[in-house]
C-alpha cells in the first residue's frame, strides 16, 4: 500500500489479444498482487484454505515487484495478463473504461452475492456504468505511527493538531544512543501529502472533476506546512536515512513517527518484533483528515479460465476468506459483517485508531487518467524538498499540467478531436 502505480495504448491494445496462447496453463488461476511489505508471507496462508475447500483449482500466486502498473499494463498488452489481478482504487477508472475487464455482475446475480454487506464507498470505487469490475477484498486508512519508548522517554504524548506534531518533531530530532533520530518521515508523495491538504480545508480537484483546484490558498498553506518539516530538518525522506520507505525507516528506529497505513503492523511484527509502538490519528488542522485506500480482486477479460477465478475472488472476498485474511493483522475488511465480528476487533487491538478514522476519511480515487496527475504532483513535491522549486511555482505547475490532462480525458470521453 505505501506504492502508488495508465497508459492508454497498452490497455487499448488487450482489446486484440487474448489472454494467453492455449496450453496447460489456462488450467490455473495466475493471481498477481504487488510487492507490499509483508503481503507475500501472509498470501499464502490464505490461499491454502483456498486450496482446502477447492482442491481442483491451481493457483499460482505471482507477486510483482518494481512497478505493478507498468507490468501489469505490460501483461495486458502482450497477452499474457494474470487471471485475476489486484487493481487499485486510483487506476481503477482507467481499467473500467478500456473495456479489459470482466464484469462480474453474473456471477454475482448467479451465486447470489450480497452486495449490501460491502462498505459501499468502497464498493462504488470498482462500479462502472451500472456494473461491478472487481469486489474491495480490504482496505486501509493513514495513521501516525509513533514509538512508545521515545515518547515515553520524552514525557510526550502523540501530537493532535499540526502545531503540536511540529514541536514534537523538532523536540525528538537528535542524537539518541550514539545515533541519530529525527521526528517524522515525510516521503514527496501524494498519498501521504493529500490529507494535509485535506486537513487544511483544500480541495484536489473541483467539484464537477474538469479542472484541479490544489493551487489555492488552503493547498499553499498545506505544502509550505509539509515542506517546512523538511526544511528544518525534523523530518526526513526514507531514502536520507538509508532506508526503502518510512515503515523501515521507523522500524529501524530512525524517525520516531511514520504516516503509514496497516500494511505496516506485520512488517514490524516479523521484521522488528522488539519495537514498543502505538497509532494515533493524523494530527488536524482545521478538521480531521486522512486518506481510505482500497484494494479490489478483477478478472482479466480476455482469460479463459473465468469460472476458476470467480471461484478463488468469491472464496477470498466472501465472510470466511476475508475474515482469514484480515485477522492475519494487515488490513481492514470491506465487509461490514466481518468488521463488527467480535473476533476480529480481539485479535487486533492496535487498528482502534485506524478504525475511528474511517468516518473521516477520503477515498484514495479521483477521475480516469489521473495517475499521470498523481506523479506530477509527487515530482513537484520532490522538486520543492530539492529546492527547485518554491510551493507557489510546484503549486502552480501542479495547476497548469493537470488541468491539461483533466481536459484531455474529458474531450477523449465525449468523443472530440484532441489537438
Amino acid at each position: 500500500m505505501n506504492k502508488c502505480f495508465i497508459a492508454t495504448l497498452l490497455i487499448s491494445a488487450a482489446l486484440i489479444v487474448s489472454c494467453g496462447k492455449k496450453n496447460a496453463d489456462n488450467d490455473i488461476v495466475r493471481l498477481a498482487g504487488s510487492m507490499s511489505p509483508g503481503e507475500f508471507i501472509l498470501v499464502p496462508k490464505v490461499l491454502a484454505k483456498f486450496k482446502e475447500k477447492y482442491p481442483d483449482i491451481e493457483v499460482k500466486y505471482e507477486l510483482i515487484s518494481g512497478s505493478y502498473l507498468d507490468i501489469i499494463q505490460t501483461r495486458i498488452a502482450g497477452g499474457t495478463p494474470p487471471s485475476v489481478f489486484y487493481l487499485d482504487d486510483l487506476y481503477a477508472p482507467d481499467f473500467m473504461s478500456k473495456g479489459v475487464l470482466e464484469p462480474l455482475d453474473e456471477y454475482i446475480k448467479r451465486d447470489n452475492i450480497d452486495l449490501s454487506d460491502f462498505y459501499s464507498n468502497l464498493l462504488t470505487a470498482f462500479q462502472y456504468k451500472g456494473k461491478t469490475y472487481g469486489l474491495p477484498k480490504d482496505y486501509n486508512t493513514l495513521g501516525l505511527f509513533y514509538n512508545k519508548k521515545i515518547f515515553s522517554d520524552a514525557g510526550l504524548k502523540p501530537p493532535k493538531n499540526w502545531e503540536e506534531l511540529y514541536a514534537i518533531a523538532k523536540k525528538l530530532t537528535g542524537e539518541r544512543n550514539g545515533k541519530m533520530t529525527y521526528g517524522l518521515c515525510l516521503p514527496p508523495d501524494l498519498a501521504r501529502w493529500l490529507p494535509f491538504l485535506y486537513q487544511a480545508d483544500g480541495k484536489l480537484i473541483d467539484s464537477d472533476g474538469k479542472k484541479m483546484a490544489i493551487n489555492s490558498p488552503e493547498g499553499l498553506k498545506a505544502l509550505k506546512y509539509y515542506a517546512k518539516l523538511i526544511d528544518d530538518k525534523i523530518a526526513v525522506k526514507p531514502s536520507s536515512v538509508g532506508a526503502t520507505w518510512c515503515g523501515q525507516a521507523f522500524g529501524l528506529g530512525k524517525v520516531a513517527m511514520a504516516i503509514e497505513g496497516g500494511w505496516l503492523i506485520p512488517s514490524l511484527t516479523n521484521d522488528f518484533p522488539k519495537l514498543e509502538y502505538s497509532i494515533a490519528k493524523l494530527p488536524k488542522d482545521k478538521k480531521n483528515s486522512t486518506i481510505a485506500f482500497t484494494v479490489a480482486y478483477a478478472i482479466s477479460k480476455r482469460c479463459k479460465n473465468k469460472e476458476a477465478a470467480w471461484q478463488l475472488i468469491k472464496y477470498l472476498t466472501g465472510k470466511e476468506g476475508m475474515r482469514a485474511w484480515t485477522e492475519l493483522g494487515m488490513a481492514l475488511p470491506s465487509r461490514e459483517s466481518v468488521a463488527k465480528s467480535g473476533n476480529y476487533y480481539k485479535k487486533n487491538p492496535q487498528w482502534k485508531e485506524l478504525i475511528a478514522s474511517t468516518k473521516f476519511a477520503r477515498p484514495w480515487q479521483f477521475t480516469p487518467g489521473f495517475g499521470r496527475i498523481s506523479r506530477n504532483i509527487t515530482n513537484n513535491i520532490e522538486s520543492v524538498f530539492l529546492h527547485l522549486k518554491t510551493p507557489e511555482e510546484a503549486l502552480r505547475d501542479i495547476q497548469i499540467y493537470g488541468d491539461k490532462r483533466l481536459k484531455y480525458h474529458g474531450e477523449r470521453q465525449y468523443g472530440r478531436k484532441q489537438n
